[in-house]
């Protein structure tokens, strides 16, 4: 019998300083590919190829409209460029809107606001013989 062997899973470090993989808008519903995406967006706009690199997907248009149903402006601006063999083309150029930054301020101030009335809520009590 043949033996099957399972796919192995290439596994990606985490970044530390990544301000939105490491905010609580981890926590509505972003998927990783969807934080990643607008990570590399925040810091400066970036080709389809790059975001499939930064985003770790090799479909990132598809992500890119997954962010934009979730109402990001995430416009597309067709650079012209010259290839390797010297046939003028051109390619997209993805970035954020100022809406959009401000829609991921909003985002994770919202999170950060419910997180810290989640820490200062105070405990609740089981019983009246409970002591705190």
């Amino acid at each position: 019998m043949d033996e099957i062997k399972a796919a192995t899973v290439q596994s990606y470090p985490q970044s530390t300083d990544d301000p939105v993989t490491n905010s609580p808008a981890r926590w509505l519903g972003f998927t990783h590919r969807q934080r990643r995406t607008l990570t590399a967006l925040l810091k400066c706009p970036h080709s389809r190829e790059e975001l499939d690199t930064a985003a770790c997907t090799s479909n990132v248009p598809d992500v890119v409209a997954q962010l934009r149903r979730r109402g990001f402006e995430i416009p597309c601006k067709m650079v012209k460029h010259v290839d390797r063999d010297g046939i003028p083309g051109r390619h997209g150029l993805y970035s954020l809107s100022d809406t959009a930054r401000e829609h991921l301020e909003a985002v994770i101030r919202t999170a950060l606001n419910s997180i810290h009335a989640k820490r200062l809520s105070p405990p609740s009590r089981l019983g009246t013989d409970c002591e705190f």
